[in-house]
């Protein structure tokens, strides 16, 4: 019994040994953690998003979906991969602009030209290279539409939720108004015989 106790105790002192050994160390550590968190916390931009719902119904011919009144799975499932598809994508984008897409703020345009300007005089950027290619702006602008929209679909019914993320509350609202048309003219493309 002496012995566990005696270890406890030994352990118990190495570790208040190395807290105060590298207590300088440590707090260094802490304020720097606290510092990236904040500074990360205040430059990222705010985001807002907007939400719809896309209520689907199939051409009820299956005698479930007749008494239900749902679409089946497959069904929905193939709304969803039709929305989640590049060429949706690449339809919405141009339909909304590449512009409109890549929204960057005055203020956050001012900012980067500002930290480009240091990073140039400390020599740590000989130059910045502003990409002016239409295809990559596209290619970028598509990237950029995939990741902040979201798709999702609630569970036992025929209905898909739609979010998309964007750094003003009317953009947000214009790019998901934008998709919602762009699908209504894929769907009705698809399901036209």
């Amino acid at each position: 019994m002496s012995d566990t106790t005696n270890t406890q105790e030994k352990s118990m002192r190495d570790i208040l040994f190395v807290l105060f050994r590298y207590k300088v160390l440590i707090i260094i550590i802490f304020f720097i953690a606290v510092g990236v968190t904040l500074a990360i916390a205040i430059l990222k931009p705010q985001m807002y998003e907007s939400n719809a719902k896309i209520l689907f119904s199939a051409g009820r011919t299956n005698p479930v979906e007749l008494m239900t009144g749902m679409a089946g799975p497959n069904e929905i499932n193939s709304e969803l991969e039709l929305l989640k598809s590049r060429g949706f994508a690449e339809a919405v984008v141009d339909k909304a602009g590449i512009d409109r897409v890549l929204y960057v703020s005055e203020e956050e345009l001012a900012f980067q030209s500002k930290v480009m300007g240091l990073l140039k005089k400390i020599g740590i950027m000989r130059k910045h290279i502003q990409t002016s290619d239409p295809v990559e702006q596209r290619e970028k602008a598509i990237k950029t539409y995939t990741e902040t929209i979201g798709f999702s679909i609630v569970p036992r019914s025929s209905v898909i939720n739609i979010s998309y993320q964007a750094r003003t509350p009317e953009l947000a609202k214009e790019i998901l108004e934008t998709t919602l048309d762009v699908y209504m003219d894929k769907h009705i493309e698809v399901h036209t015989s």
